[in-house]
């Protein structure tokens, strides 16, 4: 696009020094909320979430910063079947009742 007056590579600079021991996963030069920004997902090394830094491509500056869980909103944990517990039944007695 014409209008961008920062590079990819000075706009991956300033992202990367938001996230420290980061790494760009993906980047894109994209029009939001009607400013030109460049969109980077940045990865960190201990963690499945990424971070969002959008830098606004004609001033260099960041706009926004956003983290993400990659697993879906309406995802949900699985549990397991096989739960059991020990428990009194009438008798007194002790038993394992499963779930």
């Amino acid at each position: 696009m014409k209008e961008a007056t920062i590079t990819k590579a000075d706009a991956e600079k300033t992202a990367l020094a938001r996230v420290p021991q980061g790494a760009i996963k993906s980047a894109e030069l994209e029009k939001e909320h009607g400013k030109l920004v460049w969109s980077f997902d940045i990865a960190r090394p201990w963690t499945k979430d990424f971070t969002e830094i959008q830098v606004d491509a004609k001033s260099g500056k960041i706009v926004a910063v956003k983290s993400e869980n990659p697993r879906p909103k309406n995802a949900r944990r699985r549990r397991s079947a096989n739960i059991s517990f020990w428990a009194v039944d009438s008798t007194r007695r002790w038993r394992i009742a499963s779930l």
